[in-house]
């Protein structure tokens, strides 16, 4: 061997030992693209906690509100465009979330709501996304695949409800409960998912030419069923406990168990609460999300009346609360109490998105489902069929009233089989760790 290729062998040896070394010395970074409401958000942002903890740089890409709890957590944030909760709680947005007749409705109303804001994402997520050595999206960022194509890296679909299609049961965005067979549930996903990609995909071509310098799509394209035919595993935040696996889903698929985020940790109640939650008698908590201001009197109306009906006492879970309907009865509370009002309530009636679905199940506690949008009713269902609510009262119908909530509240604070399988269940789903579920699959895979 001559002088001059032993030097090019040590060359590339000592090469390869910095590369190795890199990895360990140059933490890898993940892009988490997460734009929605406080239910959407929550559950990535402690994903992301688990995978900074675990020694990746994460960059999250989210609406400007979800900010200090992204960089308290010593993760960095892009900002996205607009804030869902405002624009839901608007009058456009109680509109928009008044039941939809048909899912065709749903996409229509949806596409006239978010749409102008979810195109200003579609450019401003890129730049969370160019130093990255993978990217994770929610379902209303999959256009994450887009950007991951152009810059050659891989990308992670995320879910916390289940988008890929099963025979077992129809698509959780569907309201009614009536499985239609296993052909008929399998096509409820492949029909909604396109009639969603049909409003959406002019922009995203458009995106994809002027940015990304990619071909258009076709009709047919959208981006949850190209995954599918690609082998890309989905990643879902979950319990199998809860939500069983389809036996028609392919081993890719992960289901790690569900992301609860701690908004609460620093969060102390004031003697009022402290001495409200303290008496004799244990309250029922409401909470119903995002919802504006009208709707948020018509409840608390009935929820004071009903209260009144079977002598008990109840809070109010709300960021923006009407502090004139309080009484001696109901008071309200910041949502960061949640977790904390969750040890000392008797039951909660709640609006069943997945983020308080989880956070109630795991607590042990009863529950009366009041949905009234999107996957809210296959929760609520969920919730019923595992013995650990009443029936579901639906918020928008006439089912949502003083007596049948009165009726619902002593089922829940009294039925013995009830309260058991509550307690048996957050027992069972405290237990899992999710985050940790989903990082350890993530270290496999991103390397």
């Amino acid at each position: 061997m001559t002088l001059w290729s032993r030097g090019v062998r040590i060359n590339q040896v000592l090469l390869s030992l910095i590369a190795s070394l890199s990895q360990w010395l140059v933490p890898l970074r993940i892009s988490i693209l997460s734009p929605g409401t406080t239910g959407d958000v929550h559950p990535f942002i402690a994903l992301g906690s688990g995978l900074k903890s675990a020694g990746y740089e994460v960059t999250i890409a989210s609406n400007s509100n979800f900010a200090p709890l992204i960089t308290a957590r010593g993760m960095s944030f892009v900002e996205l465009p607009g804030n869902p909760e405002e624009l839901l709680a608007s009058d456009s947005g109680e509109e928009f979330l008044r039941s939809p007749s048909s899912p065709i409705e749903l996409v229509s109303r949806f596409s006239k709501l978010f749409f102008p804001f979810l195109s200003k994402c579609l450019v401003d997520s890129l730049p969370a996304c160019r130093s990255a050595s993978a990217i994770l999206g929610s379902p209303l960022a999959y256009y994450g695949y887009d950007i991951a194509a152009a810059l050659k890296i891989p990308f992670f679909p995320c879910s916390l409800i289940p988008l890929n299609p099963t025979g077992e049961f129809p698509f959780p965005m569907i309201q009614s409960p009536v499985s239609v067979g296993s052909f008929g549930n399998q096509m409820s996903y492949s029909l909604s998912r396109q009639v969603f990609w049909q409003f959406m995909r002019e922009n995203i071509n458009n995106w994809r030419k002027e940015y990304l310098s990619l071909p258009t799509l076709g009709l047919v394209d959208e981006p949850t069923g190209k995954m599918e035919s690609a082998g890309i595993p989905f990643v879902y935040g979950f319990s199998s406990q809860v939500i069983k696996r389809p036996a028609d889903w392919p081993l890719r698929h992960q289901i790690t168990g569900f992301w609860p985020l701690d908004v609460g940790r620093d969060w102390h109640p004031d003697a009022a609460l402290l001495e409200f939650v303290q008496e004799k008698v244990r309250p029922v908590v409401f909470r119903f999300g995002t919802i504006g201001p009208r709707e948020q009197e018509r409840i608390v109306r009935i929820a004071q009346r009903t209260l009144e009906l079977i002598d008990m006492k109840g809070i109010f879970i709300s960021d923006h609360p009407n502090h004139n309907l309080e009484s001696e009865r109901l008071m309200f509370s910041p949502s960061v109490s949640r977790d904390w009002l969750l040890k000392y309530c008797f039951t909660i009636v709640h609006n069943c998105d997945v983020e308080t679905t989880s956070a109630v199940m795991r607590a042990g506690a009863t529950t009366v489902p009041a949905p009234f949008f999107a996957d809210q009713f296959f929760w609520a269902r969920k919730l019923y069929s595992l013995n650990v609510s009443t029936v579901p009262l639906p918020l928008s119908s006439r089912d949502f009233n003083v007596e049948n909530l009165a009726q619902a509240l002593r089922s829940a604070v009294e039925k013995r089989d009830v309260i058991d399988s509550a307690v048996s269940l957050g027992a069972h789903l405290r237990k899992e760790d999710g985050v940790a579920n989903a990082v350890a699959f993530f270290k496999q895979k991103i390397t």
